[in-house]
């Protein structure tokens, strides 16, 4: 059970993260550089665009820019995902190393 928790800890925190950057950082100044560039972020922008927008401070072409960065970054994870599963899938036997996934092909 323990293996299960540490092995889901990764993409947990992939959201928790950005959510506590923004929580804290977002309601003294929205406005920021910092809040600004973090909001581009693929990683960030599903978390801290929206509260952007909701306080009032994000431009719309910075909302273009969020959502074309992470479309891109989908296309990218999902194209790399598919390329270690499949290198994986076709070996039998033994476990496959992720390093070793992306180099069969």
């Amino acid at each position: 059970m323990c293996g299960r928790v540490i092995s889901g800890s990764p993409v947990i925190m992939v959201l928790v993260v950005p959510f506590v950057i923004g929580v804290s950082m977002l309601p003294s100044s929205p406005d920021s550089t910092f809040a600004a560039v973090l909001s581009l972020v693929p990683g960030f922008s599903p978390t801290l665009m929206p509260m952007r927008i909701a306080l009032g401070v994000a431009a719309p072409w910075e909302i273009a820019v969020a959502t074309v960065l992470s479309i891109a970054a989908i296309a990218v994870l999902l194209r790399l995902g598919g390329r270690i599963y499949s290198n994986a899938v076709l070996r039998t036997g033994s476990r496959v190393k992720v390093r070793d996934a992306l180099r069969a092909s």
